[in-house]
């Protein structure tokens, strides 16, 4: 069996915060839930390059050598 963590022990606020945020969206229509959302993104998408989360470099895959042959020969 695994043991599943509770749902608010993922979220990237804390307790007062996701209050908050609640509250604030209590009384929202989904046509402003979305003006909302894209509100927020466009906010964080004009944080300064240096404070975004940048992608780790990928590590350099070393090469391989695929080798085929056929019982006859002629595959």
């Amino acid at each position: 069996m695994t043991t599943q963590v509770p749902p608010s022990a993922l979220l990237p606020l804390n307790p007062e915060q996701l209050a908050r945020l609640q509250a604030a969206t209590t009384d929202l229509t989904p046509t402003q839930l979305a003006w909302v959302s894209g509100y927020f993104w466009g906010v964080l998408n004009q944080q300064p390059a240096a404070l975004a989360a940048t992608p780790a470099p990928a590590a350099e895959m070393p090469g391989i050598t695929i080798i085929s042959a056929s019982q006859t020969g002629n595959a």
